[in-house]
C-alpha cells in the first residue's frame, strides 16, 4: 500500500499562552486508509503518539496538552502516518510550532523617596521586569505643580534627583518599558520633602 501524506501544519498563534490549542491539517491523499496515527516531540526529546484512533478522511486535528513554560520556549513538533490494519505509510513530513516562554511582567515594587541635604532626593526602589529595556522615574512637584520624567537603565534600583528646589512636597513613582514600547504598571506612589 503506498500512501503520500502531506501534513500542512497551521500552527497558531505562533505566541501562544498557556493551554492555546495547536491546530494541525494535512492532505490526506490516500484512499483506502483505515485512520492516523499522530506523533509529537517536544523540544529535543523523541516521538511520543498523542492520537492513535485518528478516523478515515479526516484531515484537521487539534492538539490542546500543549504548555507554555515560564522557564524556556517549547518546541513542539509533529509527524503523520496512516495505517489499514498493521500496515502503514510512511510518515509525513514534520511540522513544528514554538511556544514562546511566558514573560511575567512586575512592576517595581517598594519605592521610598527619602530628602538628602541641598534638595536632593534619594529614590530607592526594587527592579522585578528581567525583560525590561529601560525604567521611567515620574516626580511630581506640587505647590507649584510641575512634573519631571527620568529614564534610567533596566536594573537601576537607586536614583538620585536635584532638580526639585527645597521645602517642596513631592511624589514619585516608577514603572518597566518594555521591548514593544509597552510599560509595566507602575510603582507605589512614594511621597517626600525637599529640605
Amino acid at each position: 500500500m503506498k500512501l503520500l501524506l502531506i501534513l500542512l501544519a497551521l500552527l497558531f498563534p505562533v505566541i501562544a499562552q498557556a493551554a492555546t490549542p495547536l491546530t494541525l491539517t494535512w492532505q490526506d491523499n490516500s484512499s483506502n486508509e483505515a485512520g492516523f496515527i499522530l506523533e509529537r516531540k517536544l523540544n529535543t526529546g523523541g516521538y511520543v503518539v498523542i492520537a492513535s484512533g485518528i478516523g478515515a478522511n479526516i484531515i484537521t486535528y487539534t492538539d490542546s496538552t500543549v504548555v507554555q513554560s515560564s522557564l524556556v520556549d517549547n518546541v513542539y513538533c509533529y509527524r503523520l502516518k496512516a495505517f489499514v490494519g498493521t500496515t502503514q505509510s510512511a510518515y509525513s513530513n514534520e511540522a513544528c510550532a514554538t511556544i514562546l516562554k511566558l514573560i511575567t511582567v512586575n512592576a517595581p515594587s517598594n519605592l521610598v523617596v527619602t530628602p538628602l541635604v541641598q534638595s536632593k532626593l534619594d529614590l530607592e526602589w526594587q527592579e522585578h521586569c528581567p525583560e525590561c529595556v529601560s525604567q521611567e522615574i515620574v516626580l511630581t512637584q506640587l505647590n507649584p505643580f510641575k512634573y519631571y520624567i527620568f529614564t534610567v537603565a533596566a536594573t537601576t534600583e537607586n536614583f538620585i534627583v536635584e532638580v526639585v528646589p527645597k521645602n517642596k512636597n513631592v511624589s514619585a513613582k516608577v514603572h518597566g518599558k518594555l521591548p514593544d514600547g509597552s510599560y509595566t504598571a507602575y510603582s507605589n506612589t512614594a511621597t517626600g520633602r525637599t529640605k
